[in-house]
């Protein structure tokens, strides 16, 4: 989960702002955070580094000597180098419907944020099953399919059925889906994938992820996103509110200097919570 957002982050580091630092003062003695606390599920997503500075070389730095200290205003806990930036506690679970605060010390001066931590959502499948025809492929050129192979050359198509996904948004928070096959060694619903594989061509990935939206549904792409008969993972992701504040400045068609999408004081970047979904869906063969 350590690069899940990474993207964002590299924005964060070029682009961003607090009100108690500005990019146009920076310098490498401001610390960057990114920071995801997940619900139910251990701290291990923690990194710090040194802001990049205008007139360095751009190399990231990563700081390994702090103490950061995590706390819900009951319990605190420290969280532990592991290098390259990055601290964990695998032994502090996350709980829903708690404010999580992040402190440490660097350069004489108190970094911090705080997030909340939404409680999960029930998850509707219209249907955690679906039945898919092997589509056959023997190499044939276009025009050569056959019958049963899917058409010219084997290409084929799948047949479009639509598998919804839904959940309630009332707060209309940002949400993105985690589509997975984990099988060991899953079977290709389409066997061209089965040729290409042999000859070393490019083939479908296991693992789709959508863009973060403002929804409270998803339909699964039986042609994109099912490639392959076996067992799906598909994590529902709940965002929270600093993440959505910086996805929105970052998708605005002007970028200011100005603008504060980071939510750490005395520092730069992110300290965020997320609350995943988990459920499970099939590919048969018929």
């Amino acid at each position: 989960m350590k690069n899940i957002f990474y993207l964002l982050v590299v924005l964060i580091l070029s682009e961003s702002c607090s009100d108690e630092v500005s990019v146009l003062t920076l310098n490498s003695d401001t610390a960057v955070v990114e920071g995801y606390i997940y619900a139910n599920r251990p701290v291990d997503s923690i990194r710090i580094t040194q802001s990049i500075a205008y007139s360095g070389d751009g190399s990231l730095i990563t700081i390994d000597d702090v103490t950061p200290v995590l706390s819900d205003g009951v319990e605190e806990v420290e969280l532990r180098s592991i290098g390259n930036g990055y601290y964990q506690n695998l032994d502090f679970i996350i709980e829903e419907d708690r404010t999580y605060s992040l402190s440490f010390n660097y350069n004489g001066r108190l970094v911090s944020g705080s997030s909340y931590v939404n409680p999960t959502k029930e998850i509707s499948l219209s249907q955690t099953s679906l039945g898919l025809e092997k589509i056959e492929f023997t190499g044939g050129g276009p025009g050569q399919g056959g019958p049963g192979q899917g058409g010219p050359g084997g290409f084929g198509a799948v047949d479009q059925e639509l598998v919804e996904i839904t959940w309630d948004n009332t707060e209309f928070s940002y949400y993105f889906i985690d589509v997975e096959n984990i099988e060991i060694e899953p079977e290709y619903v389409n066997g061209i994938f089965e040729f290409f594989e042999e000859q070393g061509i490019e083939r479908p990935e296991r693992f789709f992820r959508s863009e973060p939206e403002i929804v409270d549904f998803y339909t699964l792409d039986t042609r994109r996103e099912l490639q392959f008969f076996g067992i799906y993972e598909i994590t529902i992701y709940r965002l929270n509110a600093e993440y959505a504040a910086l996805y929105e400045s970052i998708g605005s068609s002007t970028l200011s200097l100005d603008e504060p999408p980071s939510n750490i004081e005395n520092g730069l970047g992110i300290f965020t919570a997320v609350t995943p979904h988990k459920v499970l869906f099939e590919v048969t063969k018929e």
